[in-house]
This record gives C-alpha cells, sequence and structure tokens, in this order.
C-alpha cells in the first residue's frame, strides 16, 4: 500500500527555504554505528475492515496494558517501572518491524539499546516504549477504528514475530476495538519525551486529500494543495496539543520523513512479481515512477512546511530523513534488496525503512535526546564502511 514515507519527494531545499526553524541543525558525524557511537550532524495499501487483531484492553484495561510496558522495564532498567520514557508516536516510520528483514529489531529495539549503551547516564535511565501504529493518520491518531483503517496484519505479524520483550507482541487496543494512541501515551507514567511522525498516510489513504491534489496539478486549481496543507497543519496542532497535555513536561521530537526510493512506485508499488521477486520489463511501473519523481514534491512540499512551523511554533527539534536515507540504494528500504522476503513473508518496499536506515533513525533520535529541547533540525549523511556497516555523518 502506499505509505507514510512520502512527504518525501519533497528532499530538502523546497522544505528549508521556508526559512520555518530557528537555525539550521547539525550534522551527526562519528564512530560506526557496530561501536553504537553517537553520529553528528511493493507495498500495497491494507485495506479492509474486520477485526484490527491484538489482544484488547478496556479502558480501565489500559492501566493494565501500562502496567505491562512497566512490567517491561523492571529487571533491566536502573530505574524500574518508574524509569523515564521515550514514547514513539505514529506511523510506520516508526513502528517499522512488519517491512524489516528482521522484523525483531524495530526501531524501539535500536534505540533502546543505544539509550542503554551510552555514556550519559540521563539516557542510559531511559527506556523506549511504542505507541506508534503502521498506517496512522491525523485524521484517526486519537480514535483510530479497524473497519475504516485496519491494523489486523500489522498485529498478527506481531504475533508471529519472536520478541524478546512482551511489549513489543502486541498494540494497546480498547476493549471497543479501537486505537486510542493518545489516551495509551496519558496512560504511561514519567514520560520524558514524545517522538512523533505522523501526515504522511493522510496523503495515501485519504480519498479527498487525494483528489484535492490531483486537481491541484491542474493549472487553474494550484490552490488546492495550499488548502490541504493549511488543512493539515490545523489537525498536526491539534494533536501536538493533545500530546503535550497527555504528556505533560515531555519534550516532543517531530520526524519528517523520508523520499521513497526511486525504484518503487506509490502507485504501482516495486518492481516484484506475486512471489517477492524482482522482475524487469515493468514498463507501466516505471511509467509511474517516472512521474511521481516529477510531480511528489511540488504537491507535499506546502505540509512539510506546516510541519515546519509547527516546530517553531512549539520549539521542537526535528528529525529530517528526507535528507538522510538515500531514494538510489536499496538497503536502506524495507528488506535491503529488491527481491528479498522477510519471514513474514513481506517483500521488499520502497517506501518503509530497513534495519539499516532504522540505526540511522535510532543514531538521530539518540543524538536529539542528548541535545536541549530548540528549534533545530537534525539530519545525517550515511556512509558504507563494509558489506553490512554503516555510519552517518
Amino acid at each position: 500500500r502506499p505509505s507514510a514515507a512520502l512527504l518525501f519527494a519533497v528532499g530538502g531545499s523546497a522544505a528549508w527555504g521556508a526559512g520555518a526553524l530557528c537555525r539550521r541543525g547539525e550534522r551527526l558525524c562519528g564512530r560506526s554505528r557496530n561501536q553504537r557511537g553517537l553520529h553528528c550532524s511493493g507495498r500495497n495499501r491494507i485495506r479492509g475492515g474486520g477485526s484490527g487483531g491484538g489482544r484488547c484492553t478496556s479502558r480501565g484495561g489500559r492501566v493494565a496494558a501500562a502496567a505491562a510496558v512497566a512490567a517491561a522495564t523492571t529487571e533491566d532498567t536502573p530505574g524500574g517501572a518508574g524509569s523515564p520514557k521515550v514514547v514513539l508516536l505514529g506511523d510506520s516510520v516508526l513502528d517499522n518491524f512488519y517491512w524489516l528483514q528482521t522484523p525483531s529489531r524495530p526501531l524501539r529495539v535500536q534505540l533502546d539499546e543505544l539509550l542503554q549503551a551510552s555514556r550519559s547516564q540521563k539516557l542510559k535511565k531511559l527506556r523506549c516504549v511504542n505507541l506508534a501504529v503502521d498506517q496512522m493518520t491525523t485524521f484517526d491518531l486519537e480514535d483510530r477504528r479497524s473497519e475504516s483503517n485496519s491494523w489486523a496484519a500489522y498485529a498478527e505479524g506481531r504475533r508471529r514475530v519472536k520478541f524478546e520483550d512482551e511489549q513489543d507482541r502486541e498494540y494497546q487496543v480498547d476493549s471497543d476495538g479501537v486505537i486510542r494512541s493518545v489516551e495509551n501515551l496519558r496512560s504511561l507514567e514519567n514520560v520524558s519525551a514524545v517522538v512523533l511522525s505522523i501526515g504522511g498516510n493522510d496523503v495515501y489513504l485519504n480519498s479527498s486529500v487525494q483528489s484535492s491534489l490531483a486537481m491541484s496539478l491542474l493549472p487553474s486549481m494550484e490552490e488546492k494543495r495550499q488548502e490541504v496543507a493549511v488543512a493539515f497543519g490545523a489537525r498536526l496542532r491539534k494533536i501536538v496539543k493533545s500530546v503535550q497535555k497527555a504528556a505533560a513536561g515531555a519534550r516532543i521530537i517531530l520526524v519528517i520523513p523520508y523520499q521513497p526510493h526511486n525504484e518503487f512506485s506509490l502507485v504501482m508499488g516495486a518492481p516484484i512479481n506475486a512471489d517477492g521477486e524482482r522482475v524487469v520489463g515493468d514498463v507501466l511501473g516505471d511509467f509511474g515512477r517516472i512521474f511521481e519523481r516529477e510531480n511528489l514534491s511540488n504537491l507535499v512540499t506546502p505540509m512539510v512546511k506546516e510541519m515546519l512551523a509547527v516546530a517553531r511554533e512549539t520549539g521542537c527539534p526535528v528529525v529530517d530523513l528526507s535528507q538522510t536515507l538515500d531514494p538510489d540504494n536499496e538497503e536502506h528500504y524495507g528488506t535491503g534488496r529488491i527481491g528479498q522476503v522477510n519471514e513474514l513473508g513481506v517483500p521488499w518496499s520502497g517506501a518503509e525503512p530497513s534495519d539499516v536506515s532504522s540505526g540511522f533513525i535510532a543514531d538521530l533520535l539518540l543524538h536529539a535526546l542528548s541535545k536541549s529541547q530548540k528549534s533545530v533540525i537534525y539530519i545525517g549523511t550515511p556512509r558504507q564502511e563494509g558489506e553490512g556497516k554503516w555510519s552517518l555523518q
């Protein structure tokens, strides 16, 4: 399906030309990811109703779900169940296990490992909790129902993956079958930071948004994309305010997602067959990819400007993945190679992070968490240092 990853063909220059933030961020530089060092400076839409999957927790039972998360932090965490937490909230940029070559090592696990290995005692005390759910949008972050935006495939995937930590094995779902992410956030104690990635799926899962953006391609209808952006900005501001109330005092880190891989079409998918094997001569798909590269930047730039404006207004740092992942490198996306299928039977997707780029995201978030709260953009430039070994500069 089309995914959260699109805001993103915008790349860097168009968005940053808005001058929306206070100052340019630092680049990550330094040691290899294998050294755990700080570095400076054919996905098809899953449709359908029915059960969202996963075990359900009632509103009162949400406390029990929060207790399960707390219990998962008890034994191996310096601060025990009350340890300060970094919460991942939003879409598949953060809830990325399903698309990885190694589903048991999603972003939550990688970031948690970096936190625990940190030399900073402040960072070392933090634990990472995932409340993000694949396909989340600004329309349903606070009230997501399976009949309109199902998460059943991802819930089933979580049950199949052999996660070491109990908290990774299910989503927090109320007894009425609804995911209320902000209320789930409110149920957690001692939240130190919230990482928020949201908005890309507004473009790919909402027919009204899609129609307006399509109409904006007409010479006399360009104002439609600004209308979409203004409405998106209003929803995003409402979400940020809700998050601030639910986790009073917690810092918020906003995420701008990445460009899709250049061989991936958000309409036509990856150049693969039904078994996930790479195919050649995909003329229709190639046409779709060319069309998207020529048009998506202009369509989504106003939305990215709204994200930057929100960051400026709230003093939030931004992790910019559009200038971090390399859209020419298959290893930065999905299972890491076109034609490669993971243990869940999921093929390569050029619209999802990979094992490698999840590491990039974890590094950038660790760096942002180590700095004071301010409106600054954090980016990284990947460098390959050997087979499967990468660092950010």
